[in-house]
């Protein structure tokens, strides 16, 4: 099955494309990545690798006021568990460093979600072991 998070801007016309997890059947590892589109979808760059290790996909994405991406995904972390992470990929397509905003167990920490309010950006989850969403403010 193919799963992807896309994301237009209104004010740029800039599309975010997020395949994961096997959106590229000739890849041997399943992976996060992204692919950026400035004319509407007609076409998209080269996509830049977003996760490091085997993806668990359960993607989001958010454009920050610089057109920059940021993503978060989980990926396969210790035993059973995975880690929720996130990476700024600039509109040129450079991306940042990767972040560890939590982990645990990946049925846990759920589906997370970003969210772009002003200059910054939110992301929530759910938590092991209670019912309660923790969120996160990511850092620039």
């Amino acid at each position: 099955m193919r799963h992807c998070a896309a994301l237009r801007n209104p004010a740029t016309g800039r599309i975010i494309v997020d395949p994961a997890r096997g959106c590229h059947p000739n890849t041997a590892r399943p992976r996060t990545q992204l692919a950026l589109s400035s004319d509407g979808g007609a076409t998209f760059s080269k996509p830049v690798r977003i996760s490091t290790g085997n993806s668990f996909g359960h993607t989001s994405v958010a454009l920050d006021d610089n057109g920059s991406a940021i993503v978060s995904w989980l990926e396969e972390g210790s035993g059973d568990g995975v880690r929720l992470l996130a990476r700024q990929v600039t509109s040129a397509g450079v991306a940042g460093p990767v972040v560890e905003v939590a982990k645990g167990a990946q049925r846990g920490i759920g589906y997370p979600r970003l969210l772009q309010v002003g200059n910054e950006t939110w992301i929530a989850w759910g938590n092991s072991g209670n019912t309660k969403i923790q969120t996160a403010r990511l850092l620039k």
